[in-house]
């Protein structure tokens, strides 16, 4: 919290300073921000079922480097731009295989 005061009071000393409209503004929202953080959601992780290789990773990247491919090939076979050979599949993270 004391660093926040710091930035405030910061702020607040460059409104003074500052006659342009549009910086009186950012400042202000820059105030306005610190005073009132937005929590940030978290996201969820991608479990990917590979069949051929009867395995379950946590991320695309992990699934597309055991399969011997580039790191976007999962992620590609799950948008549909590529055919799905290796039978891979998204599932949630409460279902374990």
């Amino acid at each position: 919290m004391k660093n926040n005061t710091k930035l405030i009071n910061y702020y607040k000393s460059l409104i003074k300073k500052d006659s342009n409209p549009n910086h009186i503004k950012y400042y202000n929202n820059m105030i306005y921000q610190i005073l009132n953080p937005q929590k940030k959601e978290k996201q969820e992780w991608k479990t990917i079922y590979v069949g051929s290789l009867d395995k379950v990773f946590k991320s695309c990247r992990k699934a597309s480097e055991a399969l011997g491919r580039d790191k976007n090939y999962v992620y590609k076979v799950l948008k549909g731009k590529v055919q799905n050979k290796h039978n891979i599949e998204q599932i949630k993270n409460n279902d374990v295989l």
